[in-house]
């Protein structure tokens, strides 16, 4: 047991305990100052463009501490260095390693912990499975959990109007504080990624019940709709900002509604179809996509990797689970290789999340650039004319 808790204190575990409970700002520095803190992952397919803070259970040790913050409506230090502690852990990363973008992956909770992480980012990305407790998720985190004064956008409203309405940089001790605001605007969702949705087959023109064409396959409507019926909620969903307005600088005074960065206008998009055959071997050896072998996907399965050459439905007579996905007729071919199967999902898989890598890198990221620097203009031409108006009062 000691083991596992020395394995669980990472680097990022270690910053927070320094800069929240021991108020070690050396410490702290030393984590950031560590190559170890950050490690490069897959460098064989990223190039060492993909680094990883590794996060720990033992994070939610400061779910009271920052819980306390949240509510207390006075903005000491104290409060200000725990809401934005997150923020502040980025900042410096940034200066370290000037990363040009940071995706953090938080459990599935509205929690205080995921609270001042979602607070800290720019955007939010929304994944689901196409199943009824999404629903009440998606529902949950629309009416409730994001808006209102209540909500997480009403407190970030509370918050970021006095860490930013406080000329902190007036002082050398105010000044160390700048690197723990929170963003002016609260985060941005971009649209909501449904996974694991059912795809219809139309039948070949011979009228072949084994025999399936992948040309005109579409998302599966009955017996679920649940695209459809997602899409429609959010589209008349009283607390999104329909107006499609854009962003104007400088700190919300009202909580604000929830704003959708749009693709094409979707805002829920279904974005990787279920793949049965694969992920059943991924979820149950633990590793994602992009890590699985051909080797350990027929040791799942039982096959020797001669017999996975051979059609699903030889197959099913070794194989339990295959057996289950052809009586459910979820397998759309019987007359091609389980590895076959297995690369196809897998490909499909990968393509979805480069284009959506791509859509981020070339669409999102540079519009969002372009409103921090219109952020930027704003604040330099408020200073200059609160400076001109003081020099004039000070004149009379």
């Amino acid at each position: 047991m000691d083991a596992y808790v020395s394995d669980c204190k990472t680097p990022l575990y270690q910053m927070f305990h320094a800069l929240l409970h021991a108020a070690n700002n050396e410490r702290f520095n030393m984590l950031i100052g560590n190559d170890d803190s950050v490690k490069e992952a897959n460098g064989e397919h990223f190039d060492g463009k993909l680094w990883l803070l590794a996060g720990s259970p033992l994070l939610s040790q400061f779910d009271s501490e920052i819980a306390q913050s949240l509510s207390d409506h006075r903005m000491n230090d104290r409060n200000f260095k725990t809401v934005g502690i997150i923020r502040h852990i980025c900042n410096k990363l940034v200066e370290k390693h000037e990363f040009d973008v940071i995706m953090m992956d938080v459990s599935p909770s509205n929690g205080p912990l995921n609270q001042v992480a979602a607070l800290s980012c720019d955007f939010i990305l929304p994944p689901c499975n196409a199943s009824l407790y999404s629903c009440g998720s998606i529902y949950g985190l629309l009416e409730t959990v994001l808006p209102g004064a209540d909500g997480w956008f009403g407190t970030h409203t509370r918050i970021a109007g006095k860490q930013w309405g406080i000329p902190w940089s007036t002082s050398e001790e105010g000044a160390q504080l700048l690197s723990y605001r929170l963003p002016q605007k609260p985060p941005t969702l971009l649209p909501i990624l449904v996974n694991n949705y059912g795809i219809e087959h139309k039948a070949d023109h011979l009228g072949s019940r084994t025999k399936r064409l992948r040309v005109d396959d579409q998302v599966l409507f009955q017996p679920s709709q649940f695209v459809y019926a997602t899409d429609s909620y959010v589209r008349s969903c009283l607390t999104v900002d329909h107006s499609r307005q854009p962003q104007q600088p400088g700190v919300e005074t009202q909580p604000p509604k929830i704003r959708f960065r749009t693709n094409n206008g979707d805002m829920v998009i279904p974005f990787c179809p279920s793949a049965p055959v694969s992920i059943a071997a991924t979820e149950a050896l633990g590793r994602p996509f992009v890590e699985i072998t051909l080797e350990q996907f027929s040791n799942f399965y039982g096959f020797d990797p001669q017999e996975c050459e051979a059609d699903v439905k030889k197959l099913a007579k070794k194989s339990k689970i295959v057996k289950q996905l052809l009586q459910l007729g979820v397998l759309d071919s019987l007359d091609i290789s389980a590895n076959s199967v297995f690369t196809r999902e897998v490909n499909l898989v990968k393509e979805r999340y480069v284009t959506l890598a791509r859509w981020l890198v070339t669409n999102v990221i540079p519009e969002h650039i372009g409103l921090l620097n219109r952020i930027d203009e704003h604040d330099k031409t408020t200073k200059a004319a609160a400076a001109a108006a003081a020099a004039a009062a000070a004149a009379q």
